[in-house]
């Protein structure tokens, strides 16, 4: 073997095994990049949690504005996020991203959803497709028609009425042919005329003062303008009016579920008069109810100590609470843990042990 096939083939090594170095390097990285373009981040931020089907699996790592050069459309914002690897396999062509709204204070989370598994994985730093509420317009259609309907079945109702005045016995009727009543109808219609011209009613007052007339028209003006700004507000599709009445699939499924929580509300309350129980002794028994006031008072004075205490103090809960680098060493620590061959087998040989002692003693007459 010359001298030149020996380097050729020490060459033709070396190239393998750098390439199979960053091959197995790169497989090994913990996170995985994916990229989502909203229009609107709504509050969202960088270091947001990332929930897959509401678990957590990530973080928002950057948020920038995506360079526009066309002035008549919004400047979509590209959100880049941070995903273990063992979840890649689930990020799929079909997934979309929406942000979402958590705890009481209304955190901030991108929830990626994926309804269909058929479709291929989706590439590291590719874009996920955003979540998007379509409009149905055969339901808008179905509305209109509805409308027409009731417009026609109001239309006979009122022939109905009109053909009952009609009738030798209706109202109308004997007013025309009883002499007696329509003037005894007179003498009412009078008086409430006199009551009217000595602002002895609220209909004299208004007719009669101008300054009360003024502020009444005011009033109503107010009043319209604030139903006009509720009308521009039901067109738009954003809010949960407009989703309402526009998006059937939204209003078939609130109606669904506020019929759900009726009749459980329903269950409940017979129930809860039947088994006469806390809630019962709660909304009836006057002096139990006051018992209970009265320590709920004391646990919420209580309880607000406490959290002064936690809040102001430097105590571990107090740290945890206040401190986001020993929150995040922990949170560290303890997904280490989890991902420990040694700490895992550790664990499971505790569990299994203790399971024997609980069969041993269940088995001891």
């Amino acid at each position: 073997m010359t001298k030149e096939i020996r380097v050729g083939l020490f060459f033709a090594v070396s190239l393998t095994i750098l390439a199979t170095t960053i091959f197995y390097v790169g497989n090994f990285q913990e996170n995985v990049k994916y990229r989502i373009r909203f229009f609107r981040v709504n509050g969202l931020e960088t270091n947001s949690p990332v929930h897959f089907n509401g678990v957590p699996i990530g973080r928002v790592s950057k948020i920038v504005l995506e360079e526009q050069a066309s002035t008549t459309q919004d400047v979509s914002v590209i959100v880049t996020i941070n995903v273990h690897r063992s979840v890649k396999n689930h990020i799929r062509q079909s997934t979309v991203a929406d942000i979402k709204a958590m705890g009481v204070l209304g955190d901030k989370y991108i929830l990626l959803v994926t309804p269909d598994y058929g479709s291929d994985p989706l590439e590291e730093n590719a874009f996920i497709k955003p979540a998007i509420k379509t409009l149905n317009v055969d339901e808008l259609l179905r509305q209109g028609t509805d409308l027409v309907g009731d417009v026609t079945e109001m239309t006979e109702n009122l022939k109905t009425i009109l053909s009952q005045l009609a009738k030798d016995d209706g109202v109308l009727q004997r007013l025309i042919r009883d002499p007696e009543l329509a003037h005894s109808l007179s003498a009412s219609l009078n008086g409430v005329l006199k009551q009217i011209e000595t602002r002895e009613s609220m209909a004299g007052v208004l007719l009669n003062d101008s300054e009360m007339g003024s502020a009444l028209r005011q009033s109503l003006k107010d009043t319209l303008a604030v139903i006009s700004s509720l009308s521009s507000d039901l067109q738009r599709n954003d809010n949960a009016i407009g989703l309402f009445t526009k998006d059937a699939e939204f209003g078939e499924m609130l109606r669904t579920r506020l019929t759900s929580l009726l009749e459980q509300t329903e269950a409940f309350v017979a129930a809860t008069a039947q088994s006469k129980g806390l809630l019962y002794r709660l909304t009836q028994d006057e002096e139990y109810g006051e018992r209970v006031a009265a320590n709920l008072e004391k646990a919420s004075f209580h309880l607000a100590s406490i959290l002064e205490k936690i809040d102001e103090g430097d105590g571990s809960a107090s740290l945890l609470l206040n401190d986001p680098s020993l929150y995040q060493g922990i949170y560290h620590v303890v997904y280490g843990l989890e991902h420990s061959g040694l700490s895992k087998w550790y664990i499971q040989s505790k569990r299994k042990k203790g399971d024997r002692l609980i069969e041993q003693e269940e088995q001891k007459p």
